[in-house]
């Protein structure tokens, strides 16, 4: 039996808990920058461009960051591989930006994707065996030159990467490596700050904890049902980075827990569409999209339907993909942009 002033005390407890939890809410949303997700959507976008056009500054998506000065000889491409960097005046950081896959290659990306892991060479863990060799492949084309010329220009400064896709998963590993990678503690490098877009799996779980301890900002930016990040599949090893940042609209959103694999955040991929449109902007560099509608994108989907079930059912995967491969192959072609599992 309590009295009047125990009561009180209570009450008091009870409010003063709620307001800690209310504040750290607030604080949780409130330390990601909305802002800056456009930004780097279109520096992310802006490697999908023609080297040239990149490095006249006079693409597509170019003058959406008219603050922009690409460095000297920093536009590096190999085959479908392509990055750039340069400095933004405004934003005051050193930006490199990571192509994707191109939407042709969507479905080997999603269905037939290599998901041979090997040892990280500067921490403990595994990377994605393809997204490391392809990061060293542009190291060897003049990345690296880039980054220790930029670096040197601009000593202290942060450095914001982005990509978008497969692009996503190699601003990832260039970050994990400015932090990681003992051969960068010679260049005087500020904050590193990751956003990106769409971006697939590419680490172990133990490496995964390594990045998000080290890399000071990572926004990993999903928009609704997007397929792509639910690949490599967790039953192989892979563990997202944190914090993921689930997109519902363009302007509504969840700041996932930092986990990398927040539970109340998971979902199961479903569109093609909303990986190539982030926030309904077609993420290549053509004002001409090639797939505008669900039912052009569906015959993509149906083209990798039967690799993808193949390869599921090969493996004995207990991933929730197969229940999407089971249910896409029962729906007719208007249901499938509306379906998504999200818990």
């Amino acid at each position: 039996q309590f009295t009047n002033g125990g009561i009180f005390y209570l009450t008091m407890v009870s409010v003063l808990v709620s307001i800690g939890w209310l504040a750290f809410l607030v604080t949780t949303v409130a330390s990601y920058d909305n802002n800056i997700t456009k930004q780097a959507l279109y520096y992310a976008y802006g490697a999908y461009c023609d080297s040239v056009d990149i490095e006249s500054w006079d693409c597509l998506w170019c003058d959406r960051n008219p603050h922009f000065e690409i460095s000297a000889d920093a536009v590096i491409t190999s085959d479908a591989l392509q990055a750039y960097v340069g400095f933004d005046a405004s934003l005051q950081k050193i930006i490199v930006s990571f192509r994707g896959s191109l939407f042709s290659e969507i479905p080997n990306l999603v269905y037939d994707l290599d998901v041979a892991r090997k040892a990280y060479p500067f921490a403990e863990g595994t990377v994605h065996n393809d997204f490391y060799r392809w990061y060293m492949v542009l190291l060897d084309h003049g990345l690296t030159a880039a980054l220790q010329r930029i670096l040197k220009q601009y000593p202290s400064s942060d450095v914001l990467i982005c990509g978008h896709s497969i692009g996503g998963a190699l601003a990832q590993i260039a970050a994990l490596e400015l932090k990681a990678n003992n051969a960068w503690s010679a260049y005087n490098v500020g904050a590193v700050q990751v956003v990106t877009f769409g971006a697939p799996r590419c680490f172990c779980k133990d490496l995964a904890a390594v990045f998000n301890t080290i890399v000071d900002v990572n926004w990993r930016i999903v928009y609704r049902k997007d397929v792509v990040p639910v690949v490599p599949y967790q039953d192989y090893g892979f563990h997202h980075t944190a914090t993921k940042i689930y997109y519902e609209t363009e302007n509504e959103f969840y700041v996932c827990d930092g986990s990398g694999e927040d539970p109340h955040c998971k979902y199961i991929g479903f569109s093609l569409m909303n990986h190539l449109y982030y926030f309904g902007i077609y993420g290549g560099c053509t004002d001409e999209a090639p797939y505008t509608t669900s039912e052009s994108l569906f015959a993509l989907w149906a083209a990798s339907l039967e690799l993808a079930t193949t390869k599921l059912r090969a493996n004995n995967s207990t991933d929730d993909t197969m229940a999407i491969m089971s249910t896409a192959e029962m729906v007719s072609e208007p249901d499938i942009e509306d379906i998504v599992y999200k818990w």
